[in-house]
């Protein structure tokens, strides 16, 4: 039954007396809102609550209704004439009371609706003013753009569609229903997406049109010199009254065509630097440097004419044409009219890169928080236009980063070398030090002070004092100067001399000290110089004279601490980062209504200042189960093994337990050993007593569990790294001559390189499967006798020797959609990583290829190499590395090969979806012809799924939301403000044109939930909406080694930590190289990691 409203008290009269109180609502219904105040000001009363509803506020100014304190929902205003008579529309039902322990009065303030226009402005309003607790998480109660209907229209239209036999890609022929199988419900979510729609011009008036220009250089210039160009360009007589915007890199937008003659071509000159620049600081060979010639030749040339009729005739299905070429060009436009406006007219916001990035800087922006080190975290914004069926929308979400501090850089380079622990003093850095800071600051980009600056005359300017004015001058950092790091004393080059006109040697220092006397550079205290040049044209300047550039993004790996840091400054709930995004992101890209008719408006765009509603769904957990058909009770996707064992233990018969000592030598050739938790408090009988007891509950036996001892030197795995591989691989040779199976570690500290080491002898040179736990975590687990704790260790373990942990139902296993997947189906999982930006070039790329080779999904040996070039996408050995997959299901399955393979395809952008088709198609294809000659071929899918994407979703009703937290100290269920897991989403902001879904099947554990997105690039299986939903939705409850969904597919999850594994083996290359390394890796990591695993273990799920 539905909920009875009540009607809003009356307004109040032209005096200014109070309005009437509204009437009590039913009992679901809130009460209806105090009547609008008078002209004079006076105040409406607020309305009774109904039932479980709230009451309402009370009115503010005149000709403004009440608002409600609850959750219910602004009814609309109704004016009547200037003296305030208005009359509150009816309240919204709550639906429910809070989630456990919430109060109401913690949601934000209730935005007030304008009556006289349809739209809402969340950031005119007080809810605008107001803040909300960033720990907070709780339903959004701000105002949303419902579902449009003519977008619901065009979605059934591109569906009725003919697909187009030229199309790359396979069609979308329908959307997910609601009630499939055992089902789901259906709901609507909000996006964080504003809507952007033509605006009406007058009757028979022709269609905005927008003029693209290009601007070119006769040579390329760098990022600061074009950007200077734009805006130099901008300022010309010819841009008078039309609106124009740039992405600073070569492209001008306008709302009008520009007067440029005949050929709609300008060819001129402009002037963009200042009188004082000089070219560059002093090089080889070179003397003093004059003044640059400041005229720069440039065209200004036009290049398109778009409108945005026939894109939005598209995308509404009213366009016959199946495709539309300009959608790539007409995407650009926007992104680039959007992007402009967020830097135009702005001291404090700035982009990165040529990203649709943009950060507030830290002077205005107080949501910024210290890294250490000289980094600090901000947050920003990113705006990116995406076309769905009916609309174009604007995808819209907080962003953070890491950015340098505008510092001395001798102050930087100390912290990150040695922090704040140690005194400062360069001259004790040894080589191995500046090797590593010299590949941590490479390309870092600086700005030094010490140049005169110089006035039209081309004469120094001065002060009023009689010093010099100095310049500020930018320069990035390509290197030191190798190979001996030199100081700036004994760094010497060729210099020019002015008055004899021969080339003398020369110190830096003494080059500084002549050319620059007011430098301040009057002590070196050691740094070695810096190279601003190139290697083969090096351009030294002393690092004491420099400045760190702000605004700066890292390029390169963080700290263990920094990321911490950097996760929780980022991770806010739902409800936090809504707000944020309508009152900072908005008004940044200036969306409000008053700012876009200044802006936006003169492109012929509108855009709603609300997030969208979208149609969703909720998937039903699948029926897993344990040994002898014992299901868990799945609880916000998450379940516990309490009481259940493996559907599949193993055995496993000797595994070893490896206790990591430090010694320091105390003389007379003995030693004295530290041990760490829980072995420095018990026995290894005991703590292997602990295992055996633990790992029984589920039926996984370890018959022969021996203690062993790798002893490690004292100081730190960098202090003594030779002495450290020596122990660890040495103890590894031991348990393969001894035909050790598995082996336990305790490791004596968390660290990468210990880890890396430890993986690398086991998976490489030995074939020994390893396990690793550090002492903080292992110690609190084994004094808690912690469940778990060893159930994880005891699922990983079990599924490296080739059990199976969980497995479907047999009536979910009857439920499957036969058409897409069975017990002859092989699921095939891809990923590359790459290195992190600052590495060596010759740093290779890594590919993983994995795929399932039993009926259970429990097993995903894979396949893993180098690839031939750094940083490429594509997949080089794709072809033997599914053959090699195949080839292992065959042994493994009776000599049969799968009738069907799915392929998961991770890591790649919209932009590489047709490089996936053209090669990594082509080669599994030559693959499956090499393997099934003479036999029926497979049938094959190919679905691309990525997290790198901006898209989020936020529930709308409390039966919606994710309660999957607790609170200890209470003990009180509470919620985190998220989508309960099983959401889909295929509808609203899904792609015109591709095949594509969202999905999150898991609960989040912090902050807000990322969705994994799917798109369908090949189709032979002709894969339904529903059951290809279903079947993804399905294989994230059956991950390895956790007892909950996962938030990626498990092909393309387990590939993931394929790739991951194989950076422990390339561990200089990926970690020293990008943070700081400590020999030459021009051999790109090839003589620490060939390619190769162990045969003990490349068939086996090691790397799980």
């Amino acid at each position: 039954m539905p909920p009875k409203f009540a009607p809003g008290g009356g307004g109040g009269n032209n005096r200014g007396n109070t309005g009437t109180r509204g009437n009590r609502g039913g009992r679901d219904g809130g009460g209806g809102g105090g009547g609008g105040g008078g002209y004079r000001g006076n105040s409406g009363g607020g309305g009774s609550g109904g039932g479980q509803g709230y009451y309402g506020g009370q009115g503010n100014r005149p000709n403004q209704p009440g608002g409600h304190r609850g959750p219910g929902q602004q009814g609309q205003q109704y004016n009547s004439s200037d003296q305030g008579s208005s009359r509150g529309g009816p309240g919204q039902s709550s639906g429910s009371l809070p989630i456990r322990g919430r109060d109401p009065q913690h949601n934000p303030a209730y935005p007030q609706r304008d009556g006289s226009r349809a739209r809402s402005l969340y950031t005119e309003t007080s809810a605008a003013k107001s803040s909300i607790d960033s720990r907070t998480a709780d339903l959004w109660n701000g105002p949303t753009n419902p579902i449009a209907p003519e977008c619901t229209a065009a979605e059934n239209k591109l569906i009725l569609r003919r697909p187009d036999p030229k199309a790359l890609f396979p069609k979308r022929t329908g959307y997910g229903t609601a009630h499939f199988g055992r089902g789901g419900s259906a709901t609507e979510v909000m996006a964080n997406y504003l809507r952007i729609q033509p605006i009406a011009g007058k009757k028979d008036a022709p269609p905005q049109q927008i003029y693209r220009y290009s601007l070119a250089t006769p040579q390329e210039l760098p990022k600061g010199k074009m950007r200077a160009l734009a805006r130099k360009v901008l300022t010309n007589g010819r841009f008078d009254g039309v609106a124009a915007a740039t992405d600073f890199s070569g492209i001008i937008i306008t709302n009008t065509k520009l007067k440029l003659g005949d050929s709609d071509v300008w060819a001129a000159d402009a002037d963009i630097r200042d009188a004082d620049e000089v070219a560059r600081a002093p090089q080889q060979g070179q003397g003093a440097q004059v003044p640059n010639n400041r005229l720069l030749p440039f065209e200004l040339k036009l290049t398109g004419t778009f409108t945005l009729k026939p894109l939005m005739d598209w995308l509404t299905g009213s366009s016959p044409n199946a495709q539309f070429p300009q959608k790539e060009e007409m995407l650009q436009i926007l992104n680039i009219v959007f992007g402009y406006y967020a830097l135009h007219n702005r001291e404090h916001v700035f982009q990165i890169g040529r990203s649709n990035k943009f950060f507030y800087d830290s002077f205005i922006n107080q949501n910024a928080v210290d890294l250490g080190s000289g980094l600090r975290a901000l947050r920003g914004y990113i705006a990116s236009v995406r076309l769905a069926p009916g609309s174009m929308m604007l995808n819209l979400n907080v962003v953070s980063g890491a950015f340098y501090k505008l510092i001395p850089l001798r102050n930087l380079a100390w912290q990150l070398l040695k922090g704040d622990r140690l005194r400062y003093d360069p001259g004790s850095l040894d080589r191995l030090d500046k090797k590593r800071l010299e590949n941590m600051l490479r390309y870092v980009r600086i700005e030094c002070h010490y140049m005169p600056a110089l006035g039209p005359d081309g004469k120094p300017k001065l002060k009023p004092d009689g010093t010099p004015v100095k310049k500020k001058v930018n320069r990035t950092i390509c290197a030191f100067n190798p190979p001996d790091y030199l100081p700036a004393k004994h760094q010497r080059f060729q210099c020019l001399d002015e008055t004899t006109g021969r080339t003398r040697s020369v110190t830096v220092f003494d080059y500084f000290r002549e050319k620059y006397p007011n430098s301040g550079f009057d002590v070196d205290h050691g740094w070695p110089v810096l190279n601003v040049g190139t290697r083969a044209k090096p351009t030294y300047i002393p690092l004491q004279l420099c400045l760190v550039s702000p605004a700066q993004a890292v390029k390169r790996m963080l700290s263990g601490d920094q990321t911490s840091a950097m996760i929780n400054f980022a991770a806010r709930p739902p409800n936090v980062n809504v707000h944020r995004i309508l009152t900072e992101g908005v008004p940044m890209f200036k969306l409000t209504l008053n700012e876009q008719a200044n802006a936006h408006a003169k492109f012929g765009l509108e855009v709603a200042t609300s997030l969208s509603k979208v149609p969703a769904r909720f998937l039903q957990p699948p029926g897993i189960v344990f040994h002898e058909g014992k299901r868990p009770n799945i609880i916000m996707g998450g379940w516990n093994l309490k009481g259940v064992a493996f559907f599949k233990p193993m055995r496993v018969d000797k595994v070893a337990l490896v206790e990591m000592r430090r010694f320091s030598e105390i003389g007379g050739g003995r030693r004295n050993y530290k041990q760490f938790a829980p072995l420095n408090q018990f026995t290894p009988q005991q703590v292997m007593q602990e295992f055996n007891s633990q790992f029984g509950a589920y039926r996984l036996r370890m018959d022969d569990m021996v203690p062993f001892q790798c002893d490690v030197p004292e100081g730190g795995t960098y202090v003594n790294r030779v002495d450290y591989q020596r122990a660890i691989d040495d103890t590894f040779k031991e348990l393969a001559r001894q035909k050790f199976h598995m082996s336990i570690w305790l490791m004596e500290e968390k660290s990468v390189f210990t880890y890396s080491w430890i993986k690398k002898m086991g998976d490489v040179e030995h074939g020994v499967h390893s396990i690793c736990l550090t002492p903080e975590k292992f110690g609190k687990a084994y004094s808690r006798h912690d469940p778990g704790f060893y159930g994880n260790i005891a699922m990983k373990m079990n599924t490296k020797v080739g059990g199976t942990n969980v497995y479907l139902s047999p009536q979910e296993l009857g439920s499957r959609d036969k058409g897409i997947w069975n017990d002859t189906t092989m699921f095939v999982g891809i990923d590359v990583t790459h290195p992190a930006p600052g590495s060596s070039k010759a740093t290779p790329s890594i590919a993983a290829v994995v795929a399932n080779t039993d009926a259970q999904l429990a097993q995903w040996p894979g396949s893993v190499r180098r690839q031939a070039v750094s940083r490429e996408e594509m997949v080089d050995a794709l072809k033997d590395m599914v053959v090699e997959r195949l080839q292992l299901w065959r042994r493994k399955n009776n000599n049969k090969l799968p009738t069907r393979i799915i392929v998961y395809r991770d890591g790649v952008s919209d932009g590489q979806f047709q490089l996936v088709l053209q090669h990594e198609r082509t080669a599994i294809n030559q693959a499956i012809t090499a393997m099934y000659a003479g036999a029926p071929r497979p049938q094959m899918a190919i679905i691309v799924v990525t997290k790198r994407h901006h898209t989020r979703f936020y529930p709308t009703k409390r039966e919606d939301m994710d309660t999957s937290g607790f609170n200890k100290k209470t003990n009180v269920v509470t919620t985190t403000g998220n989508c309960k897991p099983g959401l889909v989403v295929d509808r609203g902001v899904t792609d015109p044109e591709v095949y594509d879904f969202f999905l999150q099947p898991h609960a989040g554990l912090q902050g807000t939930v990322k969705p994994a997105r799917y798109v369908v690039l090949h189709d032979e299986l002709k894969m339904g909406a529903d059951g290809l939903q279903r079947m993804t939705h399905t294989l994230c409850y059956l991950f390895n080694r956790a007892t909950r969904a996962v938030s990626l597919c498990p092909p393309a999850y387990y590939a993931d930590l394929l790739c991951e594994r194989a950076r422990c083996y390339l561990y200089h290359a990926y970690h020293e190289g990008a943070i700081g390394a400590t020999e030459d890796t021009d051999d790109g990591g090839m003589g620490e990691w060939p390619g190769h695993l162990h045969p003990n273990i490349k068939d086996t799920t090691f790397y799980i």
